[in-house]
Parts: structure tokens; sequence; C-alpha cells
């Protein structure tokens, strides 16, 4: 930094970086010699940069930490234009607000465990008091699916910036839960067995007359599925996986009103094969988007 003209040595042996157009002046090397955060991290994307030469880095941070990364975003584009090239340092630095209240119901957290180790036990003692409640062979991997699911949920639904509080209230909510998507999933996993088996039906687009899909609630759905690239398109170009939540929250409300207004069972066989492919298509959908979020979609809940 000092041969490139962006530091200097001070009478008390500290180098002090001078960087255009950044007005505040910082310390990069103490008078012992010894490095800072920030000289570490000047370091640390050379070598990146070096070893991988990538196209593009990103660093997802504590909004908090904003002054320090666009220290380290000056310093590298006066260093060498070529390790961030045409970065914007809003591409570069990608902030995300704090969760207040992340704690057991016992007390204070220190672990990740905790949190996942908590997040059964609540699944479990909620599946126990709802109504839709009955004996499962894996009732154990499912408490705890349900609630890593909604400590991913609960995060990801919010836009990145915003500070929120954390609650275990609501983990199986009718509306807008990791519960509910789960539920959505099993749901439409249990009928279309149901219809494979009992009715022997297999649906191939090839062989379907989509235009007997013409209710409303299924030209809805049908819509609100063409979608989803869109969503994710939305949600990589924003850094807001927030767009995958909602689009998945409103495919369940979806879904579920078709349900309740176009059967599968006790129809004539060219209907039923037309709903089943549409619902094996929500099926899908809503598994691609579990997928995506990094959660596993359960199957009977």
């Amino acid at each position: 930094m000092i041969e490139f003209g962006l530091a200097k040595k001070l009478d008390n042996n500290t180098i002090q970086a001078n960087v255009k157009d950044y007005d505040k002046k910082f310390i990069v090397q103490k008078s012992d010699g010894s490095t800072l955060y920030i000289t570490r991290d000047i370091a640390a994307l050379c070598e990146r940069k070096k070893k991988y030469n990538f196209n593009k880095i990103v660093y997802v941070v504590d909004s908090s930490q904003r002054e320090h990364f666009l220290k380290l975003y000056k310093i590298a584009k006066l260093l060498d234009h070529k390790i961030l090239g045409n970065l914007s340092f809003e591409q570069f630095f990608v902030p995300f607000g704090r969760i207040t209240n992340m704690s057991t119901r016992k007390g204070k957290v220190e672990f990740l465990n905790d949190l996942i180790t908590e997040a059964k036990l609540v699944a479990h003692e909620s599946m126990q008091f709802s109504k839709t409640k009955r004996e499962l062979e894996n009732a154990d991997h499912v408490a705890q699916t349900i609630g890593n699911s909604h400590l991913v949920i609960t995060d990801l639904a919010k836009p990145r910036l915003k500070d929120y509080e954390f609650s275990w209230k609501n983990i199986i909510a009718k509306d807008d839960s990791a519960y509910m998507c789960h539920y959505a999933h099993a749901r439409l996993f249990s009928l279309i067995k149901k219809c494979q088996r009992e009715l022997n039906l297999e649906p191939q687009i090839e062989t379907i007359d989509l235009d007997l899909l013409n209710k409303q609630s299924e030209l809805t759905l049908i819509q609100h599925l063409a979608r989803f690239e869109e969503a994710i398109w939305q949600a990589y170009h924003d850094y807001e996986p927030y767009h995958v939540v909602h689009y998945l929250f409103q495919l369940v409300k979806l879904t579920n009103i078709c349900l309740k207004e176009n059967y599968v069972l006790n129809e004539c066989e060219n209907v039923a094969m037309a709903r089943l492919l549409l619902y094996s298509c929500s099926k899908q959908v809503i598994q691609n988007a579990f997928n995506i979020l990094g959660i596993e979609a359960l199957d009977s809940i």
C-alpha cells in the first residue's frame, strides 16, 4: 500500500491508510508491526483473487460493518482494478439486519445447536395440541424438520435489511408458516399417491386436455406456477430470499383454494387427470422452493 501511495508510515511507526475519496484516516499496521482486521481482509481479498480468479465476490455481513467494507472496497479498487472489476459497492457488500430475542425459552442462546434442539421441542409440543394431530411413525424427524424450517422461514421471510424480533409463537400457524407449507406438500403427496393406487391415474401432459382446467381458481394457480422462475430471478438479482418465501406462501394459499373447489376423486377421468397434473405441478414447485431454501419437504405430517 505504501508502494502504491495508499498508505504512509507515521512518526510512531504505525502505518496509516491514505485512500482517495475517503475522508476518514485509519491505521492498517500498529507500531509494533501487528495488523488489524482491515489489513487481514485486504490480504485475504488479494489472495482469493490470486487463488480463484473470481469474476465476482460478495460479502454478506451484518449491516453495522458497512464502514469497514467500504474501506476494503475502496482500497481494492485502488490497489488493482482487476480485483473487483466493474463490481459496484452495492454488489460487493450485501448487509443484513439483526435478530433480537433469539433464545430458547429457558434463557440465552450461545450455540446454534441450542436453537435447533429447542426448535424440535417447540414443534413437538405444538403438534401435540394441533387439531390435525395424528400418530406418526417418524414424529421426531417431522418435529425436527418443522422446527428447523421455522428457523429458516422466519428469517428469510423478512427483507434482508430489516431488524426483527424472533418468536417461537405460531410455529404451526395456519397462515404464512413453514408448517402450512409442509402440510400443503404432504396433502398433495397423499392425494397423488391415492390416485395412483386406487384409480391408477398417472397424468402425462401429452395425453391431457388442458382446456379442462378452466375454473378461475385453476387458472389463477397456473398463472402463479408460471411465475416461479421470476421469483427466483428476483431473489438472485436483489439478494433477497424473501421473494421465494412469499412466492411459496402464495402458492400454498392458491393450491389450498384450488383443492377445496376442484376435486380429483369422483370426477370423470379426463377432468381428474387434468387436475391431478395441476396438483402434481404444484407439489413439485413447492418442493423446488423448499430445495432452494435448504429445507427438506415432508411427505407426511
